[in-house]
């Protein structure tokens, strides 16, 4: 899915990041946004490829693990109250959800 909407939304998702925060790097952005919008939409053989191809398009850039704050901390405690595991596995995939949400107009859990 590297067609021109999937391009689009990630340029509109790399100006609201811009927008956010001027002083951040733009390849910064760009790497942040086309993380964000595909990480979620692969397999796990896929993510290994994408992460190889990202640092082949951004070479020497390292982006950071985006903080969640509060969502991590309401994830956790509602994870306690209904006698979950905390699998980090399935935090992420929460996490992976919830940046879904933020970026798309539907999202379809299979």
């Amino acid at each position: 899915d590297y067609g021109l909407r999937n391009l689009k939304a990630v340029l509109n998702m790399a100006g609201s990041l811009k927008r956010a925060d001027a002083s951040v790097n733009e390849e910064s952005i760009l790497m942040r946004a086309l993380r964000d919008m595909n990480l979620p939409k692969f397999i796990e053989d896929d993510l290994k490829l994408f992460r190889l191809l990202l640092g082949d398009l951004f070479p020497g850039l390292d982006l950071p693990v985006s903080e969640y704050g509060n969502l991590t901390v309401a994830l956790n405690r509602e994870l306690e109250r209904k006698k979950l595991q905390k699998h980090p596995f399935l935090l992420g995939k929460i996490i992976q959800l919830y940046d879904s949400q933020l970026t798309r107009h539907c999202n379809m859990l299979v």
